[in-house]
């Protein structure tokens, strides 16, 4: 990417939200130069309006941070990637769980579509937040989509928050099954693991359209707080039938993490592994209750440093 596309990118998105000046300047490598500490109290006191205290940290995304900068795990980095996770899922016996794998793929220009079924999904199997979903092959912008591809695979995941585990990360494309329960929508359920022992349910709501986003207990009781995206009190999920399972699974895949996130599907009762987020929404996503980020803070006991300076 040039220098001037650069500037017209990061400006962009300054101009669409303010608050995200600095990942947006770090996203674009302007701030690259800055060492990691520096940038992410400075990342941190920009999104979430508050000193990160790192000598001493007490909420959960204060201790997102610390992870950022003294935690290295070579196993969280291959879990990191989309395609390598599979790998690890089957290696813990839950390969069943596993979406229907169509391809992967270096460059955009390697993508048959015409090899792919009606309905797929295409992600970055090296980053976030990248998905392009298909319904209907036949009404798909085929030039728009590697477009879209293309400009993940010049991404770097890694500069705009720190995450380590985005690093060195081949860049590549994944084709998978379209997934969808028989109401016609996928919600994906985020189960927040800390030390191996699962705590929270994320279920997220109409992720690409009018995303929101409940929280409940491991008992299935709706939570009177959120966390960046609106709840939707109104909407009675019931309680998934393979809930206890999922929360097994979540338990098996994340032992001997600090922490991690847990992303399934339950696609009319069968179970479907999404992906494990290490560090969720960058760490600085906030929730509504102030008091819920030193109780998540205290679920996570930060293991001993690995790295003396970063």
């Amino acid at each position: 990417m040039s220098k001037l596309r650069k500037i017209q990118t990061a400006f962009g998105l300054i101009a669409r939200n303010r608050k995200h000046l600095v990942h947006a300047l770090g996203y674009n490598g302007f701030l690259s130069w800055l060492p990691t500490r520096q940038y992410l109290q400075l990342l941190y006191y920009v999104q979430v309006g508050k000193p990160l205290n790192l000598n001493n940290p007490r909420t959960f995304n204060e201790k997102l941070q610390w992870l950022k900068l003294y935690w290295r795990d070579d196993t969280a980095s291959s879990c990191s990637d989309k395609y390598e996770v599979r790998q690890y899922v089957e290696s813990k016996g839950l390969g069943a769980t596993l979406n229907e794998l169509y391809g992967v793929y270096s460059t955009a220009d390697e993508v048959d579509f015409d090899s792919l079924p009606d309905r797929f999904v295409l992600k970055s199997a090296n980053g976030s937040n990248c998905v392009i979903i298909c319904k209907d092959k036949s009404r798909f912008d085929k030039d728009e989509a590697r477009r879209t591809m293309r400009a993940w695979l010049r991404k770097d995941f890694y500069r705009g928050y720190r995450e380590w585990v985005y690093r060195n990360l081949p860049p590549r494309i994944v084709a998978e099954r379209y997934l969808e329960d028989k109401n016609g929508e996928l919600l994906d359920y985020k189960i927040f693991c800390f030390n191996g022992e699962p705590k929270l349910v994320e279920v997220d709501i109409d992720r690409y359209g009018e995303h929101k986003r409940n929280l409940y207990d491991l008992q299935w009781n709706l939570q009177p707080f959120g966390i960046r995206h609106p709840t939707a009190p109104d909407r009675k999920l019931p309680k998934p039938a393979m809930l206890d399972a999922m929360i097994e699974m979540a338990r098996v895949l994340s032992a001997g993490f600090p922490h991690v996130r847990v992303d399934v599907y339950d696609v009319d009762s069968t179970i479907y592994f999404g992906e494990l987020t290490f560090f969720h929404g960058g760490g600085v996503e906030t929730f509504t209750d102030e008091r819920i980020h030193e109780q998540l803070g205290s679920w996570l006991q930060l293991p001993d440093k690995a790295l003396k300076h970063v």
